[in-house]
């Protein structure tokens, strides 16, 4: 067990350093002896943990994933309406897409290394999978609370994944033309209006 968490704390130290050297100089500028300098660790430390920089970008992605997916986990579990907990969640989303904010391009890099490698292609596609049962189980919530009336809960839900991920990427390209928070919120807003099962369509 020990061993183990001295693994997990090495891994989560270079981790860290790569994200603070991609924020500081850029995912294509930084080169692993940066990650060795900033980790503090040695060469052969670093490279027992991760052999590339691809390797560590795919640290990365999967530590962003595993926090995100727990943080949703969290807020579906949680009691009260459904409506403010979406919104909880979308505030989340922000909250999280906005760490990337020192570094945007590694948002388009999560998605160029997937294309290059099968282990990375996997690893979002059972993160998708899973928050789209997040989400899809918090509109059947809403659903059997007579709050919503969403037809294809899943379906509902992977629109709402679709949104949060195409602002991420417009706004790694764009950063300008995207007020991430507002549309969040608009879309949001938009989706519960067209779910709410009150007379007068307000949440």
């Amino acid at each position: 067990m020990t061993e183990n968490r001295d693994v997990a704390e090495r891994r989560a130290q270079i981790l860290d350093a790569a994200a603070a050297v991609f924020g500081r100089k850029g995912l294509h500028t930084a080169v692993m002896a940066d990650i060795v300098a900033e980790s503090g660790l040695s060469k052969g430390g670093l490279y027992w943990h991760f052999s590339s920089k691809d390797d560590i970008v795919a640290g990365l992605l999967q530590r962003f994933f595993e926090e995100h997916v727990g943080a949703v986990e969290s807020i579906v579990r949680a009691p009260g309406p459904a409506a403010p907990r979406l919104r909880e969640l979308g505030s989340r989303a922000v909250t999280d897409l906005t760490e990337f904010d020192g570094s945007r391009d590694l948002a388009l890099e999560f998605y160029g290394l997937a294309a290059r490698r099968t282990d990375v292609r996997e690893l979002l596609r059972t993160y998708y999978h899973r928050y789209r049962e997040l989400i899809a189980a918090l509109l059947d919530q809403g659903n059997e609370a007579g709050e919503f009336r969403v037809a294809d809960s899943a379906d509902t839900a992977m629109t709402v994944i679709a949104q949060f991920e195409g602002l991420a990427l417009v706004r790694s390209i764009a950063p300008d033309s995207v007020d991430l928070a507002a549309q969040v919120e608009h879309f949001l807003t938009t989706v519960i209006a067209a779910a709410d099962t009150s007379p007068s369509g307000d949440d």
